[in-house]
């Protein structure tokens, strides 16, 4: 990400900052996360850049949280599967949360076969 500020002085002048960089680091990536249901159980497809604790919650469309779990994860990918025998059929969000960023997306619950 670049910036560059303008600066206004108190006489009306004004000048701009020279281009500055900014450089993340994430621990995670955006495109990372592939949620689905599977019977009973929901499963997170989660690759990582760095070791990091993640936190995971899913949530109604109203935001009432129905489980939430956290852990220390590792470098690379991981498959996290979280029992859903509790939750109605419906859209929930998942968030997935580091110390550094977070990614939400939405997922669809139909009911039992």
């Amino acid at each position: 990400v670049y910036y560059q500020i303008k600066m206004f002085e108190l006489d009306g002048t004004s000048k701009l900052s020279g281009v500055k960089t900014l450089f993340f680091k994430n621990s995670m990536s955006s495109a990372s996360i592939n949620p689905y249901f599977s019977d009973e159980n929901l499963i997170i497809n989660l690759k990582l850049n760095d070791d990091s604790k993640i936190t995971m919650s899913v949530l109604d469309m109203n935001g009432k949280l129905f489980l939430t779990t956290s852990g220390q994860y590792y470098k690379g990918a991981s498959n996290i599967t979280l029992s859903t025998n509790d939750i109605p059929t419906g859209i929930y969000i998942v968030r997935v949360e580091s110390a550094t960023e977070s990614i939400i997306t939405k997922i669809l619950k139909n009911s039992a076969k």
